[in-house]
């Protein structure tokens, strides 16, 4: 018999817990990938969303990952490593001042994340956009890794992930 390994029960869990915020008309996935690198034997699983009914250019993915040191820990039961599954945010939106619009996003992420994750912001400008119109992307990187005994806790960082959509898509406000 197969037994599941941490990477696909986490997996399982978040994508479920996913499916019932777009049931509930607060999410809408829009994409889904399950990826595998043969080269590092890195797994990925990536869900893209939107809020249901935004219409801002708002978007995110939540991304949970294992390495090929995750997995060889876990089968061969060395618990000495930190085995487990990564897990990040991407958030895409625009902004128009950067200075006080990632000011307000970075002090509404860091009031929700407290210190269990990191928050970095990367502003660019697209040659040819609109003045004054910059594209964000922000991460949001837990710094612990997910495990399935762990599994009461996902609610809530997905409660988290919620939050954190809705400061962005308002730009802290």
């Amino acid at each position: 018999m197969f037994d599941p390994t941490i990477y696909e029960n986490v997996k399982l869990i978040v994508e479920g817990l996913i499916y019932e915020y777009d049931y509930a008309e607060k999410l809408h996935v829009t994409n889904r990938k399950d990826l595998v690198d043969l080269a590092t034997l890195r797994r990925e699983f990536v869900m893209e969303v939107a809020l249901h009914g935004d219409t801002t250019t708002t978007k995110a993915e939540l991304v949970i990952a294992t390495t090929l040191e995750d997995l060889a820990g876990e089968l061969l039961d060395n618990r000495t490593i930190g085995i487990g599954c990564t897990f990040h945010m991407i958030f895409h939106t625009t902004v128009e001042n950067i200075t006080t619009e990632c000011a307000n996003i970075q002090e509404a992420l860091s009031f929700i994340w407290k210190n269990k994750a990191s928050i970095s912001q990367t502003v660019a400008y697209t040659y040819g956009a609109p003045s004054g119109q910059y594209d964000l992307k922000v991460k949001v990187m837990l710094k612990e890794k997910l495990h399935e005994e762990e599994s009461d806790a996902f609610s809530a960082l997905l409660e988290s992930f919620f939050l954190t959509y809705q400061q962005i898509a308002t730009k802290g406000v």
